[in-house]
């Protein structure tokens, strides 16, 4: 059998490992043959909210507004990091990064009901704290998840005008357990990506 070595992309995301965990049959649609995901109107909602606070936004709606105020200013916004785990590479983009004390900041909307379980163990947030051990040799001080819960009215999706902020933390069995994660989806992606150009699919 020859080697493996050909990937969709050259490296790996939060959104690809998720992804692929979620769907094999979903990732091979969106980052094989470029087809993305439905439009999910959530997803549109929290973009305009990043790019609000990234871009500082003028003339934007007042849910948008009213959610930016609410929302801590944070030291560095849309913070990239990236490394590299047993020659995987892996990038993350952060919505807050306050680099001096290593906390990480995740903004969240959308109608799901986050509550402190959820923060303790999200992936995502593991994911970036592995990012930042790679990076500062440190495990994050802290970790806040902002959760701004959406509504639908007048046939749209609107944010609400409230927060709700969780704090915690990760341990280096928590960095053990992301890191067999991704090795066990590179391998995957791997394997998928070889398939398709043997079956001709793809070049």
């Amino acid at each position: 059998m020859s080697k493996i070595n050909k990937t969709p992309r050259q490296y790996l995301s939060w959104s690809q490992l998720s992804l692929l965990e979620k769907s094999e049959y979903e990732y091979v649609k969106c980052y094989i043959y470029g087809e993305g995901t439905p439009v999910n109107p959530l997803l549109c909602l929290g973009k305009e909210l990043a790019e609000a606070l990234e871009f500082d936004l003028e003339n934007i709606p007042e849910d948008i507004e009213i959610a930016r105020i609410l929302i801590p200013k944070f030291e560095k916004k849309e913070f990239k990091l990236e490394g590299k785990v047993n020659d995987i590479p892996i990038v993350g983009i952060l919505d807050g990064f306050d680099e001096k004390d290593l906390v990480i900041h995740e903004i969240k909307t959308g109608t799901y009901n986050y509550q402190q379980k959820d923060a303790d163990k999200h992936g995502q947030l593991t994911f970036y704290s592995l990012l930042v051990y790679l990076n500062y040799g440190k495990l994050p001080n802290k970790i806040y998840l902002y959760h701004i819960p959406s509504r639908f009215e007048d046939g749209n999706f609107k944010l609400k005008s409230e927060i709700r902020i969780f704090e915690t933390k990760r341990t280096m069995k928590d960095i053990l357990d992301i890191t067999k994660r991704i090795k066990r989806a590179w391998k995957r992606i791997q394997e998928l990506y070889e398939s398709e150009i043997q079956n001709g699919n793809v070049k």
